[in-house]
C-alpha cells in the first residue's frame, strides 16, 4: 500500500493538475491557495489568456505572448471569493515579480513553489520577488516533499529550460 500524501504533498498535487489544464506550450504553471486553519481550497488558478477571448486570435509565441496571458497566481487571487489572509499559495513555478505584488496586496503571507525558472529577464525579476517577499514579510520555500505522485505529475506538465 502507498503511503498517503501529506498535507504539503497533496497541496502540490493539485497545483500541478490545475497547470495541465494550461494551453501554454512551453510553460504551464499551476496554482492552489489553501485556508491554512481549515486545509480547505480556497482557489486555484493556471496560466492562460484572458477568458472570453478568442485564444486562436492571440500570439501563442514568445515574447509577444507575455502581453496576453494571465499567471496562474493571479488567476487564482482572482478566482477566490474570500479574504487570502491566513491563507498559503502553492505553485508550481517561482513567481514573478508583478504575481508577487498581487500576492502583497492580497495579505498572503506563505508561498511554496515547485521549480525555478532562469536565464534572461527571468532573473531580474526572481531578484525582485526576493526583494518584495523580504519587504513585505512573506515567506516563501521551495517544496522538497517529492514523491512518485508528485515525480509523475511534473513529468506530464511542460516547464521551460534556460
Amino acid at each position: 500500500m502507498n503511503e498517503p500524501l501529506s498535507w504539503p504533498q497533496y497541496f502540490m498535487s493539485l497545483a500541478l493538475v490545475a497547470s495541465l489544464k494550461s494551453k501554454d506550450q512551453s510553460t504551464q504553471v499551476g496554482a492552489v491557495i489553501i485556508d491554512n486553519k481549515s486545509r480547505k481550497i480556497v482557489s486555484s488558478g493556471y496560466n492562460g489568456f484572458p477568458r472570453y477571448l478568442d485564444d486562436n486570435r492571440i500570439p501563442q509565441t514568445r515574447p509577444e505572448k507575455y502581453f496576453y496571458v494571465v499567471h496562474a497566481e493571479l488567476n487564482a487571487i482572482l478566482h477566490a471569493q474570500r479574504d487570502l489572509t491566513d491563507c498559503t499559495m502553492y505553485v508550481t513555478v517561482f513567481p514573478c515579480s508583478e504575481c508577487m505584488k498581487a500576492v502583497i496586496q492580497t495579505g498572503l503571507k506563505n508561498i511554496v513553489y515547485l521549480n525555478d525558472l532562469s536565464g534572461g529577464d527571468w532573473d531580474e525579476s526572481k531578484k525582485a520577488t526576493m526583494k518584495l517577499t523580504d519587504l513585505a514579510g512573506i515567506k516563501i520555500e521551495r517544496f522538497a516533499e517529492n514523491n512518485e505522485i508528485i515525480d509523475f505529475l511534473r513529468s506530464k506538465v511542460n516547464i521551460r529550460k534556460s
